[in-house]
Parts: structure tokens; sequence; C-alpha cells
């Protein structure tokens, strides 16, 4: 493993940070670092069952370095809030994977705003309202035009 890759640090906001190995936890706040460090990359969130609001959104800013992000059961979070993400990671290269399962408020708007995520390669809306959307097939169409990399699971 070369110095670049053990550098790599992927990190959950649980502070279950994973150091390139799905084995090693770093389970110590105080060994993350206080201030900006070019070595340290944030790769992955899991900010599931948070119970985030939109402003709490604002936190994602200029993390061009994202590849997952879990935002799983936050109950707050609705079609605005789908809108701010869509607009935080509109020039992301990184991010592959958004899951937004089990939130009853984010409808199929919502996910129609995530289309300007262009390196979105999973979306997962399992148990949202668009999930139960009527159409919902022809929305997951109509978003694969636009985006044909992406994989939308809502079963």
């Amino acid at each position: 493993m070369n110095s670049a890759e053990i550098n790599r640090q992927q990190y959950s906001v649980r502070r279950h940070g994973i150091l390139d190995q799905p084995d090693l936890w770093e389970t110590d706040h105080k060994k993350l670092p206080k201030t900006f460090d070019k070595k340290y990359r944030l790769l992955s969130i899991d900010a599931s069952q948070l119970n985030l609001i939109y402003e709490g959104m604002d936190n994602l800013i200029l993390l061009y370095e994202l590849e997952e992000l879990n935002l799983a059961q936050n109950c707050k979070l609705d079609d605005w809030s789908c809108d701010k993400i869509a607009r935080i990671f509109r020039n992301s290269q990184k991010l592959t994977y958004l899951n937004l399962s089990d939130i009853p408020l984010i409808t199929h708007k919502g996910i129609e705003c995530l289309h300007k995520i262009n390196s979105l390669k999973t979306l997962v809306i399992k148990g949202t309202k668009a999930a139960n959307f009527p159409f919902i097939e022809l929305l997951v169409l109509m978003y694969n035009e636009i985006n044909p990399g992406c994989k939308i699971i809502y079963k």
C-alpha cells in the first residue's frame, strides 16, 4: 500500500473513520486532524438517522472528493433538501452514490432535481413518496435519459 492510499481516509459522521481498510476503525476522534490537512480526503459520509434539516446541508459544501453520501432515515429532509444537494454537488466529478431511502417527505419533485449531479451512478430512494409515485417507471426513464449511467433503486 503506497503512502497516498494510507493517507486517504474515509470518515463517517458517527466518528468511525475507516483508514482505507474495512477492518481498521478509528474510534478516537482525537486522532483526526482539528484543522485542514491536505493529506486527508473525505470520501464517504454516513449521515443516516441524524435528524438533519435543510440548513444542515450547508456542511456538505466544498467536499469535492466525496464519493458516497448516505442520508437515509433523516425524516426532516424534503424536496428542498434534494434541490440543495443537487446545487452543492452539480459540479462534482466524484459523488457516485447517494442514499435517500426511508425519507417520507421526498417526492418525485425532489428526485427530479437530482439530475443535475452528473457523476451519480447509484441513487437509492426506497421508502420515499417518490418510490410510491404511480409513474415511477416514467420518472426513472426520464432521469436516465439525462443521466444514463445512474441506476435508481426504488424497490
